[in-house]
């Protein structure tokens, strides 16, 4: 396993690379045998083979191991945050060594400056943004959490309290039809993040996300984030734009009129949707009332009906997800033509008045949709109201 450093020259020759699994194992034996400093130097290297080879979450959930046997060791923590947290002007470059370092840490240190020197890595999601610091920070309060398959992570409908990095396996993100049978929406390999909007809104997790095999995952929880905005406030504004492009994927993954806005624009004004809960019965737009806003339906489904007087109300549609509802009182003045309410438990987006009137009625395109869309809704309603008949 001591190698000589000539060996290690792997970028472009023929000399197989080490074997980062191979120094992970034999650290986590010595762990067992109780041999400490060995362990760690072992599980050191494998962290740095790990980053070096462009996986890094792999690396983070060792140096957690690390950590928990001895919580004086940092250093690795600062070569992960060297190579991937936001780059400053002022980083140093890490140098390769004048002279052979001891085995087995110095396969991982060359590893490193090698990759420094010109091999791009790839960015993590979220801790790529962060200032160097902050990424040590973050990494240090991030817990390594085993899950075996079939294994549920987060329930579909639960309040959620943490955001988790796949390190690795496999899990599968479902979320329950209208018959109450799970649907497969999608899958998550090693480097997927997930579950982020439980630290930024309260909103209830919109899937359910079971392990598909034996998995490893950093869990983040809101606590713990908190705990570090504290000290560096620019990781909340870091987290909140990540949120917002997580937002500007499921705008656009469920609503066509959003596609309509240019790419430059949908930064803005993804940002001025707020994300809200709401029970089933709750009234989102009262009819005689104006609306408070455009709204997305980005889970569950609401239900639109007229109030004809004298008790009598009138269904007129029923509203599934990346529907939007509420334009028809923005854009034609007045109050609302109808009520709706939500008929189940659902998440919704909201655009407030002013950021309406700011911001999409500035994209011709959208508001061009959107008059169209409120006209045939208009149509549709006075064809409803013909064919049942006025109130008695």
């Amino acid at each position: 396993m001591n190698l000589p450093v000539d060996a290690l020259d792997f970028l472009g020759q023929p000399t197989p690379p080490p074997d980062a699994a191979e120094y992970q194992l034999r650290g986590e034996a010595l762990l067992k045998q109780g041999k400490i400093p060995q362990a760690v130097g072992d599980l050191q290297t494998a962290a740095l083979l790990y980053a070096a080879r462009g996986e890094p979450l792999r690396a983070i959930a060792l140096c957690q191991l690390i950590l928990k046997y001895d919580p004086s060791h940092a250093e690795t923590q600062k070569d992960l945050a060297s190579l991937y947290a936001r780059r400053r002007t002022t980083t140093q470059k890490m140098q390769l060594p004048a002279a052979p370092p001891p085995a087995p840490v110095a396969v991982g240190k060359v590893a490193l400056a090698r990759v420094e020197q010109g091999a791009p890595l790839p960015s993590i999601p979220l801790f790529s943004d962060l200032p160097r610091l902050a990424f040590i920070d973050v990494t240090q309060r991030a817990r390594v959490r085993n899950v075996e398959a079939g294994q549920t992570i987060i329930e579909e409908g639960d309040e959620g309290d943490s955001m988790f990095a796949v390190v690795s396996g496999c899990v599968e993100v479902r979320r329950a039809r209208a018959d109450g049978e799970p649907q497969a929406l999608a899958q998550l390999m090693e480097g997927a993040v997930f579950g982020e909007m439980a630290l930024v809104s309260a909103a209830p997790r919109t899937a359910s996300v079971v392990a598909l095999e034996k998995t490893t995952l950093l869990e983040l929880g809101r606590d713990a984030m908190q705990a570090v905005i504290k000290v560096y406030p620019s990781v909340g504004r870091i987290l909140e734009k990540f949120y917002r492009e997580r937002l500007i994927g499921s705008l656009l993954r469920s609503t066509t009129l959003f596609r309509l806005i240019p790419a430059e624009d949908r930064a803005v004004v993804a940002a001025g949707f707020k994300p809200r809960n709401v029970r089933k019965g709750a009234v989102l737009v009262e009819q005689g009332v104006p609306s408070d806003g455009l709204y997305v339906v980005l889970r569950g489904s609401c239900a639109v009906t007229r109030d004809e007087g004298a008790g009598r109300s009138i269904p007129v549609a029923t509203l599934g997800e990346g529907a939007v509802f509420g334009e028809i009182s923005l854009l034609f003045g007045g109050p609302a033509t109808a009520t709706v309410r939500a008929a189940a438990s659902s998440i919704v987006l909201r655009l407030p008045r002013d950021a309406f009137m700011a911001l999409i009625l500035a994209q011709p395109r959208v508001k061009e949709a959107l008059t169209q869309l409120g006209q045939q809704r208009r149509e549709a309603l006075e064809q409803s109201i013909r064919e049942t008949g006025p109130a008695l």
